[in-house]
């Protein structure tokens, strides 16, 4: 091992280049795997536009009050809406601003991680970090969330270089990213908070003052105006002020703690879909391995100071996290009746990932230091550790492949040029209507007059019965047209697309489908005009 550390500290730079040079060629190779799906194409427009009109159904509204619609915070809209005046020529270039953003927050986490170990272990950490299932997803969509991972990976540096040695530009660096983070997304306050009350601690004998002078700077600059800019329009617009906040438990208080973050959330970190082989699901068993591994690193390096903070630090997150979970404060989705700990898990516990792999990677450091008198030992550690995270990063690269398309709407786009559908009104379903705007717009053969002829469904269309499908498009003049397209989808909403067919029989039209996957591209036409 010591050869190696030699290896790694002499060539840091060009192995870190190289690592980085790898990450970028695998995203860049993967950026338009899958088409733009639901969520993206509604921060594209949402990004798109400061004021006025916007397609999709958008109206004419502000970003604010877009966002305000939502229940994210504003920073990734406004860095999109620059990113996008300078970038925008399809789905590459929207997909490109996640990779770049991933390998900046890779930057952070390896600075973290190197102050805190040695090159060597900070490569492997990285690797880990960057190969993650979710880590690899959410850099591929154009989301908040990898926004989030990389302010947080900085935060994180900056938080160890304020407990290695107290200085104002660290602290300065600490608050900045951590506002950043929050402002990314919600969830970043399960680490911010933890984080803060160790610097609290820490400091409370030398820059104590400091801390509570940048603390209320923050209060004032950023928390209070995202509390009432933004939080409060966004609770009271999705209903949360009337979310019963009562526990919920699927079993009860230890065994949905102990389940809930290796079952649901590393679980959900670490495996890509219900889809995949069995073999995909190692990643999961290797890093419990190493959480329960670097534990017991933690545990023979108790008196190690910065282990007890990561260790500490680590455990309040989760906690905290899962009491707002379990009463509801945080991870319910306003539209469907989950409620309590049957929400752990999913894509609102990713903020989570930096820090669970700081701690994996520390907590394995300590371990292998400790088992430095004990040659045998320390060999088969380390060989254990690279043959799993060679193992680990194979997998996490041939996971890129399984279930990965998310939408096939672009292709449906192409489709509905090469039949001229713009010739014809087209219906386009409120799950589709945004993504299939973006590649109807980004589209060489596109005209703004095209715009006419679409008419875009509200979300009504999505559980509508047969009768009230049948009343709006009464209202809203489809039967009086000979003709139309269908751009909908299928199987995320297949009961509405059975209705909408049923709907157009029953009022003499004849349907054709000319495309069928996650969705659906339908040409119909009155009998009498097929006939004809």
């Amino acid at each position: 091992m010591k050869e190696w550390k030699n290896v790694f500290a002499k060539k840091e730079k060009v192995l870190l280049g190289g690592i980085l040079a790898c990450l970028a060629l695998l995203f860049l190779a993967n950026a338009t795997r899958s088409p733009l799906w639901y969520d993206e194409g509604i921060e594209y427009f949402y990004s798109k536009v400061m004021v006025g009109a916007v397609p999709a159904g958008g109206g004419t509204t502000t970003m604010y009050q877009r966002i305000c619609s939502t229940y994210q915070p504003p920073l990734y809209n406004i860095l999109m809406y620059v990113w996008l005046l300078l970038f925008d020529f399809g789905d590459f270039s929207f997909r490109l601003s996640g990779i770049v953003i991933m390998l900046l927050g890779c930057l952070g986490l390896y600075k973290c991680l190197k102050e805190l170990t040695e090159p060597v272990w900070a490569m492997l950490g990285l690797v880990l970090y960057a190969l993650t299932d979710k880590v690899m997803y959410y850099t591929l969509e154009c989301g908040e969330y990898v926004l989030m991972l990389c302010c947080i990976n900085w935060m994180l540096y900056f938080f160890v270089k304020e407990l290695r040695a107290s200085s104002t530009k660290m602290l300065v660096g600490f608050f900045v990213f951590a506002v950043l983070s929050v402002y990314s997304q919600y969830g970043a306050v399960f680490v911010v908070l933890p984080l803060y009350l160790a610097l609290l601690l820490h400091n409370r004998k030398t820059s104590l003052k400091k801390m509570l002078l940048a603390t209320l700077i923050v209060a004032v600059v950023a928390a209070i105006p995202l509390m009432v800019l933004f939080i409060a329009p966004q609770m009271k617009n999705q209903g949360s002020a009337t979310v019963s906040h009562m526990p919920v438990f699927e079993s009860n208080l230890l065994v949905d703690y102990v389940k809930g973050f290796f079952y649901k959330v590393i679980h959900f970190w670490y495996f890509s879909s219900a889809d995949a082989p069995v073999l995909s699901k190692v990643p999961v068993y290797l890093i419990c391995l190493a959480i329960v591994l670097a534990f017991f690193g933690y545990v023979l390096g108790r008196k190690n100071g910065m282990g007890k903070y990561l260790a500490t630090v680590s455990v309040l997150s989760y906690t905290v996290y899962f009491a707002a979970v379990l009463f509801s404060f945080y991870g319910y989705n306003y539209w469907d009746d989950f409620r309590g700990t049957a929400n752990l898990g999913k894509r609102y516990s990713v903020f989570l990932i930096p820090l669970i792999t700081v701690f994996i990677v520390y907590g394995l450091y300590t371990l292998q230091q400790a088992l430095t008198k004990k040659a045998v030992l320390q060999k088969a550690a380390t060989g254990i550790l690279c043959g799993g995270l060679l193992v680990f990063s194979c997998l996490g690269v041939v996971n890129l492949e399984i279930g990965w398309t998310k939408d096939d709407v672009r292709s449906i786009s192409q489709l509905w040029y090469e039949n001229k559908g713009y010739e014809t009104t087209t219906l386009v379903h409120d799950w589709s209507n945004a993504n299939f705007q973006f590649y109807l717009m980004h589209d060489d053969k596109y005209d703004p007059a095209y715009q006419e002829k679409i008419l875009a469904l509200d979300s009504w269309v999505r559980e509508a019965p047969a009768e009230e499908m049948e009343e709006r498009f009464q209202q809203m003049g489809v039967f009086d047209l000979p003709s139309l397209y269908f751009v909908g989808p299928y199987d995320r909403y297949q009961s509405s697309y059975t209705t909408f067919c049923q709907v157009m029989e029953e009022q003499g039209y004849t349907v054709t489908q000319l495309y069928c996957g996650k969705s659906a591209l339908l040409y119909v036409e009155k009998e009498s005009q097929t006939i004809s």
